[in-house]
């Protein structure tokens, strides 16, 4: 059913802190954290019935948008903490822990989080804290709902002067308003001049809103600046509810016909799915994850709890807007080479190539606060990054690469030696001179072709054992075009001793030659110990003692692939 959980709690000292593992539980939530997030927070000042209204929010979520949403008549009122004392109820910033998942016109989900803060102008809270709290409030909801009590006056717009200076310094930086939607809800009106409601309320805020000849030039100046901070303001003018009757517990049936009227405009008027945006920063979407970030680097900001610089704000704003940007850039890259087929390194170079541009330009094309000093600085990072996820994966397509030209060198060199042991028991059989000839002249006209073929089989062996580690490559390299020489030229020296005389018949065949010495000495050092120095450089290049070598290679690779598609999981 969930429960109303404080995520900003603030001292007596007036300190503010974060309650980061609550807020982690609710944001981050495998259902919710990839969801964009609209938080509807409402601000005020204290005993003024901002949490019973908030409850009203809270029980129109729950019947999922349903004409009798506000249920029966005998029904207490639960939820968010409420009474009608005269003591502040609320403290901090409390959020209800269950994250609401309202459908849109697109088909998508929307998170929606309800959220209630502490009472203002009490006699523990000081100027600053008030501030504070309305600056949080407005930083991270999409609607703010600000509860008055019987008229708007420009006293309250005065609360606001922290947020309106925000606004004013980040048109500098980035296009369009800086909040989203302020709702003036005033409660309690009284006047006949003007309907309770939103039209009402609307015309209120009209007349509000305009300047006179003779205003002072500082209240026309602060009714700019805080409109203009916000893409839409609204008002709704609420009737009285009455004297609470003794033991009120907020059931309909304790309340007036016309308060229950207008309650009943008021709350799909302001969260009906068609009603609720997601929350946006420099114009862009976020979702739970990323306002989990954006709580924590504004409480980091207030958390002395005196009224910060506009500048020190708006810092933190740019950092997280490019940061978020960075994220979701290197998303792409990381999606894309999930995705990639690659079959070798340099396929996976190429692949690499294609989305580290596709990120960058994601990350140019995103809508951030901040000047170009921020754009270099979290481009680079990002390239940095970038660079890292590839490292990791092309050293791993190495290990592939040394497997597969290991393995297709293993088959060559079995061949060989099969070959050389039929011909040395067909040597064994053969009974007479001609017929050890005979052996001997097929001996020789099939070693140069054996050799080749073992050569172009140790070509690509030794190409990725220089690239899993240029300097054991290197040294293999030249240890195998050794060996392979030795092997044609032992060969050689075989078929050519079997004729003295340069020709069959004319000369006799020295029986003691014999292919064992090339068996025996030769073709082994092809076989897997030759190997070892790479697997050895390899480990030494992982961080690994060489003399790990053939284990760690062998940890590496087991069970892998041939083809990159899936090295990425690895």
């Amino acid at each position: 059913m969930g429960k109303q959980v404080e995520i900003v709690s603030i001292g007596q000292d007036h300190t503010v802190q974060l309650n980061r593992e609550e807020l982690e539980r609710i944001l981050l939530a495998p259902n919710v954290k990839d969801k964009p997030v609209a938080v509807v927070s409402i601000m005020g000042t204290f005993r003024q019935g901002k949490s019973f209204l908030m409850n009203f929010l809270l029980r129109y979520l729950r019947s999922h948008d349903k004409s009798n949403w506000m249920g029966e008549k005998k029904t207490p009122l639960t939820g968010f903490s409420w009474s009608t004392r005269s003591e502040r109820e609320t403290k901090g910033i409390n959020v209800w822990d269950e994250v609401f998942l309202v459908p849109t016109c697109t088909g998508d989900e929307l998170a929606v989080l309800l959220m209630d803060t502490q009472g203002a102008f009490d006699k523990e809270s000081s100027s600053d804290e008030t501030a504070n709290i309305f600056a949080l409030s407005i930083l991270t909801s999409s609607l703010q709902i600000y509860n008055i009590l019987h008229n708007l006056q420009m006293d309250h717009l005065q609360h606001l002067q922290l947020v309106a200076e925000y606004g004013k310094f980040a048109q500098k930086s980035t296009t369009g308003s800086q909040f989203q939607k302020l709702v003036f809800l005033i409660r309690d009106w009284q006047f006949s001049d003007l309907p309770h409601g939103a039209m009402g309320g609307h015309q209120c805020l009209q007349k509000f809103m305009s300047t006179k000849p003779n205003q002072h030039q500082e209240n026309k100046e602060l009714l700019q600046s805080v409109f203009s901070c916000f893409s839409s303001t609204d008002c709704f003018l609420m009737p009285q509810l009455g004297t609470p009757p003794e033991g009120f517990d907020g059931s309909l049936s304790q309340l007036g016909d016309t308060f229950k009227q207008k309650l009943g405009e008021l709350v799909p008027w302001l969260v009906a799915s068609e009603n609720l945006e997601a929350k946006k920063i420099a114009g862009t979407k976020i979702t739970c994850e990323q306002l989990m970030n954006y709580f924590t680097v504004y409480v980091d900001v207030f958390k002395d709890g005196r009224r910060p610089r506009v500048a020190t704000l708006l810092q933190a704003t740019a950092e997280e807007s490019h940061r978020n940007a960075k994220e979701e850039a290197k998303a792409l890259y990381e999606e894309g080479m999930r995705e990639a087929t690659y079959q070798n390194v340099q396929e996976l170079e190429e692949m690499h190539d294609i989305l580290l541009k596709r990120a960058k330009d994601k990350f140019r094309a995103a809508r951030k606060m901040g000047n170009q000093d921020f754009e270099r600085r979290y481009l680079g990072i990002l390239e940095k990054e970038i660079t890292g996820i590839f490292d990791g994966l092309s050293f791993k397509q190495k290990l592939l690469d040394f497997k597969k030209a290991e393995e297709k060198m293993k088959e060559e060199y079995q061949r060989c030696m099969d070959y050389l042991q039929e011909r040395q028991e067909a040597l064994d059989r053969a009974s007479d001179k001609m017929e050890r000839i005979a052996q001997y002249t097929r001996l020789q006209a099939q070693t140069n072709a054996m050799v080749s073929t073992l050569s172009d089989a140790m070509t690509p062996l030794i190409a990725a054992a220089t690239l899993l580690f240029p300097p054991a490559g290197i040294i293999f390299g030249t240890a195998v075009n050794h060996l392979l020489r030795n092997l044609s030229g032992a060969m050689s020296r075989i078929s050519d001793t079997a004729f003295e005389d340069g020709f069959p018949g004319a000369g006799g065949l020295k029986p003691e030659m014999s292919l064992r010495p090339v068996l025996e000495s030769v073709i082994p050092m092809l076989g897997p110990d030759v190997l070892n120095s790479v697997r050895a450089g390899a480990a030494q290049g992982a961080g690994m003692h060489p003399t790990a070598g053939n284990n760690w290679f062998a940890a590496e690779t087991r069970g892998l692939p041939y083809g990159g598609q899936d090295t990425h999981n690895q």
